[in-house]
């Protein structure tokens, strides 16, 4: 039972961090209007920031630090992957509106 309290808890923060970068995908659509591309920033940082803690988790090998790094990392990219997605289906409901 503790094994499914602390996975289930993994999964809400994993939803809270998916959350909060749909959000700021959104916002910062909104403010950059003009500016298509700028959407796509959060995603990049997010992949960025994941990549980084699977280095340290790599660098840590053996240690409490890589379960730590290891689950930043799968919370950075899952936020990345988000976003970006976040940001394509944004651009492409924008083209449904032109057109």
């Amino acid at each position: 039972m503790r094994e499914f309290i602390i996975g289930t808890r993994f999964n809400l923060v994993l939803g809270g961090v998916s959350v909060v970068s749909i959000l700021i995908t959104y916002i910062i659509n909104k403010i950059f209007i003009k500016n298509r591309f700028v959407k796509y920033i959060p995603g990049i940082l997010f992949l960025i920031i994941g990549f980084f803690n699977l280095c340290l988790a790599i660098k840590f090998l053996g240690s409490s630090k890589d379960i730590v790094k290891g689950a930043l990392f799968i919370m950075g990219m899952v936020a990345g992957f988000i976003s970006l997605l976040t940001g394509l289906i944004i651009e492409i409901c924008a083209k449904e509106e032109v057109s």
